[in-house]
């Protein structure tokens, strides 16, 4: 698998109303009624946090005024509804970025909240394509970029703040380096663990990490206060990294129950709208029985945690009730032309999953 250039992966959101939002697509503002100024925002190789950052210090706001129904790939072309509180369509002309665009198109009554979507479309040229015809459904595993494909960390974090050790969880997100960082960016990350110097640390970590640069401020004033430098960071964010620890401990299971029972009903699964489900872990989540429910307690003893401690006593914005979530995505118009590979996916499952599938990777367990 290999996906030279971000133009080469296009993610095209799904409205629950089933509209594409196609890539390139010029849109008529149609006028409606409300404060929210509902946009298409387009871009390439734009992380959706650090967008939404962007966007926001250009029209000089608070980026809690912008709602969005999730976050996109990085190196992707993409496109997703947004919407922004508080603002006048011509407001948008402030925002000139390289490669992002934000195109109004109507006022709503209502902000975009996450889950607002129906799923994307995508568009995937790659080199050697070697897939069937035909693709129904696939294993529901989480792809990569729910844990970092360049640093994969964010499971880490997770881990450490369920867990109650805040401490480590920052230390964690600062210092411990991805793989494929820059080199500078690795080498601060490393030089940072060796004292641990949070004020030192100001002078020489790369400007680019600005997330990393918002905690060691704090940390610089307020050396050991590890909760509150958490939450200087976008509660979704914050949220993501247990929600990503999460998604590690699904993979685990599904792995688990691939080798054992198999993706098809057995006696005691919990059903979902007619969908066989697995957990994702959390204070309030129903277990299943049977022999699904021993994998469940099993991933749990050997993780050494307890559904309660989803109740982040430390954290409780990060807290997380848990939910389920079905163990079979299905894939919806699968075309393969020439190089080119098109399909439609619901909201909550990756497109790199089915490109695992058919090329034979394993996923991501941590």
């Amino acid at each position: 698998m290999n996906i030279q250039r971000p133009q080469d992966f296009i993610v095209e959101e799904i409205t629950p109303e089933g509209l594409i939002l196609e890539v390139g697509k010029e849109w008529k503002f149609n006028p409606g009624t409300g404060k929210h100024l509902i946009c298409i925002l387009e871009k390439i190789n734009w992380d959706t946090n650090r967008a939404i950052k962007a966007i926001a210090r250009r029209l000089h706001v608070s980026r809690k005024r912008i709602g969005f129904a999730g976050t996109k790939d990085k190196w992707a072309w993409t496109t997703q509804r947004i919407s922004i509180w508080g603002i006048k369509p011509e407001d948008v002309d402030r925002i000139k970025l390289k490669d992002l665009w934000v195109k109004p198109i109507t006022f709503s009554e209502e902000r975009i909240k996450l889950g607002d979507l129906w799923g994307n479309r995508f568009t995937i040229k790659l080199k050697d394509v070697k897939a069937p015809s035909t693709l129904n459904e696939v294993p529901n595993f989480f792809g990569i970029q729910r844990f970092g494909e360049k640093r994969p960390v964010t499971h880490l974090v997770g881990k450490a703040i369920v867990n109650g050790n805040l401490e480590n969880a920052v230390k964690t997100y600062l210092a411990w380096p991805g793989p494929e960082e820059r080199e500078e960016t690795r080498i601060a990350r490393e030089k940072l663990a060796e004292d641990w110097d949070w004020k030192k640390a100001l002078s020489y970590f790369p400007k680019h990490l600005s997330y990393e640069l918002t905690l060691l401020q704090h940390l610089a004033k307020h050396p050991n206060d590890y909760a509150n430098a958490l939450r200087r960071l976008p509660r979704n964010l914050l949220k993501m990294f247990v929600h990503a620890y999460q998604s590690l401990l699904f993979n685990r299971y599904l792995q688990k129950r691939m080798k054992t029972i198999g993706l098809g009903k057995a006696e005691g699964d919990i059903i979902i709208d007619g969908k066989v489900t697995g957990p994702l872990f959390g204070y309030s989540m129903e277990l299943a029985r049977g022999e699904p429910g021993r994998l469940e307690r099993e991933i749990m003893s050997e993780e050494g945690i307890r559904l309660e401690d989803f109740k982040v006593k430390s954290l409780p914005e990060a807290s997380s009730k848990g939910s389920r979530r079905a163990i079979v995505a299905r894939v919806y118009d699968f075309e393969v032309d020439g190089s080119t590979i098109k399909f439609k996916l619901e909201r909550g499952s990756y497109a790199t999953t089915v490109l695992d599938y058919l090329f034979g990777n394993e996923p991501f367990l941590g």
